[in-house]
């Protein structure tokens, strides 16, 4: 029996350390691998025979000490080092680390099924969804646009063009109406300063055209006062207004200039009055064409603004945020990551490509789901570095070691193999 003991403590530390070498042997296979996390084998003394139990002492003796035998070694338990690894540069915006705690959370579109990831290695996809190698959707806070913060949890997705047009009005309401604002009241002076031109070139004399003029800032004034504060009917008003008296002042220094000149002091009064008059209509003529102008290019600005405008480029800070980069220089926060943290990580389950699952078991904090808890760069989660990854975190020279212990113990084993049988061929051989 004690032969047939030693034979079995044997094959339980040869089963023990073939486990422990397999652990070493997937450590060092994964030296390269984006994210992963050492294992380590652990190892516990197997159930003991009582020869003799220990008792506590009498009046009359000493106590007595347990006298046992054991029966060998098991493999305890596989923990995993969770330790951050090297984070690298990728020179690639969409290849994420996460500097401290925190797991990207990514959900299988096929099956809805969620894993958590510390392996950036993301990309958009052909419609705009941020996944994984696999294929996996990057889970997060959605629904940016203009000055709305993301706030529904979901898929991370960059905004289509289709659905920047469909909400670009409502996004850029403010712009819109100002830039609006001043094309009407652009226009409104330049239809007013063309009604104004077209009645001096039917004018008899340069003071019909003056009285008319200021007839027409008596009115522009009333309709100054009589608009509401801060209205857009004031601002058009007051554009008007300003627009003839820029013309009046410029038609009254015309005529200085013109009765000043040799020309006028030599003619008589019918051409006096003729060059007076040609001088207003120029004068006139030349604020039109200006205020036509300054319409015009009002007039474009007004639908330049409503006209959506095209995503250039985006950006992943710090705390997650996706920043959109529009060609007219306008920006969105559109997305904005979420990172799960677990109480127990040695409880999450591994479950290839770098994925985890077990939330329940692991003791996600803030529960199983994501949260708007659950941002980047804050409340004891890590923070996010774009254009780079994390690196395994396995020690080369630290597995070569423990390499060299486990082939030592499993030799050592096998030689308690071998001499347990020589033993037992000795027994069996006292019969001859």
């Amino acid at each position: 029996m004690p032969l047939i003991g030693t034979l079995t403590s044997g094959v339980s530390a040869l089963r023990s350390f073939t486990k422990g070498l397999e652990v070493i042997g997937n450590n060092i296979a994964n030296v390269n691998t984006t994210a992963y996390k050492s294992n380590q084998a652990s190892f516990a003394d197997s159930f003991s025979n009582t020869l003799r139990g220990s008792a506590p002492s009498s009046a009359t003796g000493s106590n007595q000490t347990a006298t046992q035998v054991g029966t060998g070694v098991a493999l305890r338990g596989i923990s995993t080092n969770f330790t951050q690894g090297s984070v690298s540069s990728s020179g690639s915006t969409t290849d994420l680390a996460i500097s401290g705690n925190g797991y990207f959370i990514v959900k299988n579109p096929t099956d809805g099924s969620v894993y958590a990831t510390r392996a950036g290695e993301f990309r958009w996809d052909d419609q705009g969804f941020l996944v994984n190698q696999e294929g996996y959707r990057v889970q997060g806070l959605t629904g940016g646009a203009g000055s709305t913060s993301p706030s529904v949890i979901g898929d991370i997705k960059l905004r289509s063009q289709a659905e920047i047009s469909a909400s670009w009005a409502t996004d850029h309401a403010t712009e819109i109406a100002a830039a609006n604002l001043v094309s009407a009241s652009a226009q409104s002076a330049a239809d007013e300063l063309a009604s104004i031109s077209s009645f001096g070139e039917t004018a008899a004399d340069a003071a019909s055209v003056e009285t008319e003029l200021n007839a027409r800032i008596t009115a522009a004034d009333a309709a100054v006062t009589a608009a509401a504060a801060d209205s857009d009917a004031l601002a058009i008003a007051q554009a008007k207004r300003d627009a003839l008296v820029s013309a009046r002042t410029a038609m009254q220094t015309a005529q200085s200039e013109i009765t000043s000149s040799a020309a006028y002091g030599a003619a008589d009064d019918a051409g006096k009055k003729a060059l007076l008059l040609t001088g207003v209509q120029a004068s006139l003529s030349s604020s039109n064409v200006t205020a036509q102008g300054g319409a015009a290019t009002a007039a474009n600005a007004a639908l330049a603004a409503a006209t959506p405008t095209q995503r250039s480029s985006s950006s992943i800070d710090e705390s997650g945020n996706i920043v959109e980069f529009y060609a007219n220089g306008t920006t969105a926060t559109s997305n904005q990551l979420l990172l799960k943290n677990f109480n127990d990580q040695n409880a999450l389950m591994k479950e290839g490509n770098n994925l985890y699952s077990g939330f329940e078991a692991a003791g996600a904090i803030n529960g199983t789901g994501l949260t708007g808890n659950d941002r980047p760069n804050q409340g004891g989660l890590g923070k996010i570095q774009s254009g780079a990854l994390e690196l395994s975190n396995v020690d080369l020279t630290e597995e070569f070691a423990n390499m060299i212990t486990a082939q030592r113990s499993f030799q050592a084993s096998s030689r308690l193999v071998t001499v347990s049988d020589t033993v037992l061929e000795d027994i069996v051989n006292l019969k001859r």
